[in-house]
């Protein structure tokens, strides 16, 4: 795939270093459905590590219709931030925010610009180091993320064949959100199923 330098506020990481400062003094935006953190791309890998705590539904972003997970209503927080800003479910996050700020697509590395403790100066912790995901931001996810991927396309085309399988739901910030209502039944679909409880 060729190189794609930015994505809105995503810098890829290419070549790079870069620090994170920690969250202890941040505004927590990542988390804030006002700041536009309100729905976050899947794969279908992430559904087990999702389904528990929050809405795993379907959407079309970057014209492509995938799997999403709902993180908050687009105008309030989190839901698991705790009176002090902290994250109730830290060690059981999903793996979207456990690698935050940083982001794969495909076989490219991205980081993003806008979070407030992200920097290229020696502040903190490495978490990227000339253009590799290092240190307690490593995540499994990251592991064979272009097949990780496929694997993902090739289980939304077999749902997206099952004709009148998706129903409409809502929308959250602008993004249409639907929940699958068709006949094919697996592990995916009974933990989407499952996760439709923390709608609210």
């Amino acid at each position: 795939m060729e190189k794609i330098d930015s994505i809105g506020s995503y810098i890829n990481v290419e070549g790079l270093d870069f620090y994170f400062g920690g969250c202890q003094t941040c505004d927590k935006r990542c988390c804030d459905g006002k700041m536009g953190y309100a729905i976050t791309p899947l794969i279908v890998d992430d559904f087990e590590e999702v389904y528990k705590h929050f809405p795993i539904l379907f959407a079309t972003i970057n014209d492509v219709f995938r799997p999403v997970m709902l993180l908050n209503d687009g105008n309030s927080k989190c839901s698991y931030l705790d009176e002090n800003g902290m994250c109730s479910i830290y060690e059981q996050r999903p793996p979207s925010c456990k690698l935050y700020p940083v982001s794969p697509l495909f076989d490219q590395i991205f980081i993003d610009s806008n979070c407030p403790s992200v920097s290229g100066e020696i502040v903190g912790e490495k978490i990227i180091e000339n253009g590799k995901v290092v240190g307690g931001f490593y995540h499994k996810r990251l592991e064979n993320f272009p097949q990780k991927l496929q694997k993902t396309s090739d289980v939304m085309k077999e749902l997206v064949a099952d004709e009148n399988s998706f129903e409409v739901i809502g929308e959250v910030s602008g993004v249409i959100l639907f929940k699958y209502v068709g006949s094919i039944e697996n592990d995916y679909i009974q933990m989407h199923h499952n996760s439709l409880l923390h709608l609210e």
